[in-house]
């Protein structure tokens, strides 16, 4: 009796020190950061980009889907106003180009609202944002005199769920404007004439 009973306890310190070395083997879930919602995640610098979605919509009697809301949050914790730009390619005159939006970060808000509740709006257009794909957005933080650069590939959803319904983009215009009043496009470098040329 005395052997087996030896026998059971050293097979349960077995079991015991077996399984404990697992949280040594096995990553602990509860450690990774991850987007736990439809957005993507991003730190600009000392600005965190919560929860990164454009919102699309297929015009009216078409497939077409080149107009997209840009949601997201910025959180700043630096107690400091900033600002945050926002560049894509979008086609501008017919024209690919990178377009860049400046979205100004309140210091006392804490937290921005972009493209939902008072936020301002962020209209994506000029290129295929399909539901399902992702489209490649830049983030540039200036703080303090002080940028960072962040690039993240950004979500494409639809309105089918309840929550995004009323995110989409409005309307189209019969004729969209060349640029619109709040994206200011970066103008293409010139080539210079060479010394000595003939016209």
């Amino acid at each position: 009796m005395k052997i087996r009973a030896v026998a059971s306890v050293t097979l349960a310190a077995v079991v015991a020190v077996g399984l404990a070395g697992c949280n040594y083997i096995s990553p602990q879930r509860t450690t990774t950061q991850y987007s736990a919602s439809d957005g993507t995640n991003a730190n600009v610098g000392e600005l965190e980009v919560r929860n990164a979605i454009l919102i699309t919509d297929t015009l009216t009697g078409t497939d077409v889907t080149d107009r997209a809301n840009l949601i997201f949050a910025v959180v700043n914790h630096t107690g400091s106003a900033g600002s945050l730009d926002i560049t894509y390619k979008g086609l501008i005159n017919g024209v690919e180009q990178d377009v860049v939006v400046t979205v100004p970060v309140d210091a006392a808000a804490g937290v921005t609202q972009v493209g939902f509740g008072e936020g301002a709006s962020v209209l994506l257009e000029g290129m295929d944002f399909a539901p399902g794909s992702t489209h490649e957005v830049t983030f540039t933080a200036t703080l303090d005199g002080e940028q960072s650069v962040q690039a993240v590939s950004v979500p494409v959803l639809d309105g089918t769920l309840p929550e995004y319904s009323t995110l989409v983009p409005g309307p189209a215009q019969t004729e969209p404007p060349a640029a619109p009043p709040s994206i200011a496009p970066t103008p293409a470098p010139t080539e210079e004439p060479e010394e000595g040329g003939t016209a």
